[in-house]
C-alpha cells in the first residue's frame, strides 16, 4: 500500500471507529452525548489534511464516486456492528452482545465494504506523460508506457450474484433501507487496456467520465486501437485541443 492509500485508510478507519462508538453511546448516554462523536466522526472525514494530488492529474468525481460510497459503507456498516449490542438488554442476561451479531456483522462487513470503493477512487491518480501514463491505485503505482498498450475494450461488472441474493433476506429482517441500497446498487462499467505480455487494466469510469475522454484522446492520438462499444466515451474537439504535448 502506497504513503497515500495508507494514509486515507487511516481517515477511514478512524471516521469509523467514532462513529460505532457514538452509536454504542447512545443506549447509555442519549442522543445528545452521542451527537457529539458523530460531528467529531464527520469534521474526521471532510477535514482532516489529505496528501496533495500531483499536478495536472486526472481524478475521479469526489461527490458521486468518493463520498457517497464512502458514508453509505460508514452509516450502514456502523449500525449493523451497533445492533447486537442494542439488542443486548432485551435478554436480560449479563451479555453485552445479542447472538444476532453471528447474522449481522457478517452483513456489516458487507455493508462497509462500500467505504472501501470509496477510498479505492479517492486513492487513484491518472497523470499523463509523453511516454507513459503514470497510475496511484492506492495499492501500488504503474508506469504504462503507451507503446505497450494494444488496445482498449469496455469493460462491465456487477455486484456478485450472493450479494443479490441477500436482498429477501433483509427484507423479512426489516432492513429496508440496506435491502435497498442493494437493489439500486449500479453496475459498474469502464474500459480495459489491453497491455503487451501483462493482465489488462481496467479503469473504472463511474465517475470519471470526462477524464475517460481525455485519457482516450491522448490514446487516439496516439494511434491505440479502440475497441468497439465506447462510442459514448469518444472524445470531444476540447479533449482533442488540451491534450498538450503530453
Amino acid at each position: 500500500m502506497t504513503s497515500r492509500g495508507k494514509y486515507l485508510f487511516l481517515i477511514r478507519a478512524l471516521t469509523f471507529a467514532i462513529l460505532l462508538l457514538a452509536l454504542l453511546a447512545i443506549p447509555r448516554f442519549g442522543w445528545w452525548s452521542a451527537s457529539a462523536l458523530i460531528v467529531g466522526s464527520v469534521v474526521v472525514y471532510f477535514w482532516a489534511p489529505r496528501p496533495a494530488r500531483p499536478a495536472g492529474s486526472l481524478s475521479y468525481d469526489r461527490v458521486s464516486a468518493v463520498v457517497l460510497p464512502d458514508w453509505l459503507g460508514l452509516i450502514f456498516g456502523s449500525i449493523m456492528c451497533a445492533l447486537p449490542v442494542w439488542a443486548a438488554p432485551s435478554m436480560g442476561t449479563s451479555d453485552w452482545v445479542h447472538p444476532m451479531a453471528w447474522l449481522v456483522w457478517p452483513m456489516g462487513l458487507c455493508m462497509a465494504s462500500f467505504t472501501v470503493i470509496g477510498w479505492r477512487y479517492e486513492c487513484l491518480n491518472f497523470v499523463v506523460t509523453p511516454a507513459h501514463l503514470s497510475i496511484d491505485t492506492g495499492v501500488a503505482k504503474y508506469d504504462i508506457i503507451w507503446d505497450d498498450i494494444l488496445g482498449v475494450s469496455p469493460w462491465k461488472r456487477d455486484l456478485p450474484r450472493w450479494m443479490r441474493r441477500l436482498t429477501p433476506i433483509l427484507i423479512s429482517m426489516g432492513h429496508y433501507t440496506q435491502a435497498g441500497a442493494i437493489v439500486l446498487a449500479r453496475e459498474s462499467s469502464g474500459i480495459s487496456l489491453e497491455r503487451k505480455g501483462q493482465k489488462p487494466f481496467v479503469i473504472s469510469t463511474d465517475g470519471f467520465e470526462t477524464n475517460t475522454q481525455t485519457l482516450m484522446a491522448h490514446m487516439i492520438a496516439r494511434d491505440i486501437k479502440i475497441g468497439r462499444g465506447l462510442s459514448h466515451l469518444a472524445p470531444s474537439k476540447r479533449h482533442h485541443k488540451t491534450i498538450g504535448e503530453a
